[in-house]
């Protein structure tokens, strides 16, 4: 097997570790064992779990946001941006809930900890710059509506994946209230 193809294996293997147990599932033995290498191996490829980790976050919720990023982008109408990007995260939430929680939540791992303030503080300024330009809101209010729409997105997740909800009830409701506050706050 190439290098880069190893890499990516021990990378999936150790997504599904956590998707399967959580962050403490995963070390450096129980990657080996579940990979069915020697357990060396994964040090010949990875420094520490803090890198897996990192290196997880970087593709797993980087492709997420990416295809959030492009939906924002995109010329639809304000609801159905903001329905498509909340499935977005539905979707992986349902594919994959406790790997993508657990990143998200990564506190305990420094490096992790700070890859999840960038990543929020750019998911709130891609949001602030989208109800800014949509809306005519001036900076103070598109910044509140951003972290509104974010912290607000995923507690909706979260509620659905705690069975405190149907999707299309929380969808509807989410969607009502964003774009609510958005026309709420419009300008013009």
């Amino acid at each position: 097997m190439r290098r880069e193809d190893r890499r990516a294996f021990l990378l999936d293997t150790a997504a599904a570790l956590i998707d399967q147990g959580g962050i403490g599932a995963l070390s450096f033995e129980s990657l080996a064992e579940a990979a069915e290498v020697t357990k060396t191996l994964p040090y010949a490829y990875f420094e520490s779990k803090d890198e897996i980790l990192l290196t997880l976050f970087d593709h797993v919720i980087g492709r997420l946001d990416d295809e959030v990023e492009a939906l924002l982008a995109s010329d639809g109408d304000f609801e159905t941006i903001i329905e498509r990007s909340l499935d977005v995260w539905f979707r992986a939430a349902k594919d994959h809930g406790r790997l993508v929680g657990a990143l998200l939540d990564g506190g305990s791992v420094p490096g992790l900890a700070a890859a999840v303030r960038r990543r929020d503080r750019a998911s709130a300024k891609l949001w602030h710059d989208l109800v800014a330009e949509r809306f005519g809101l001036r900076d103070s209010e598109a910044q509140v509506l951003a972290a509104m729409l974010n912290t607000t997105a995923t507690a909706t997740v979260e509620l659905w994946m705690s069975k405190k909800g149907s999707r299309a009830n929380l969808v509807e409701a989410f969607v009502t209230m964003a774009a609510s506050a958005a026309r709420g706050l419009q300008r013009g």
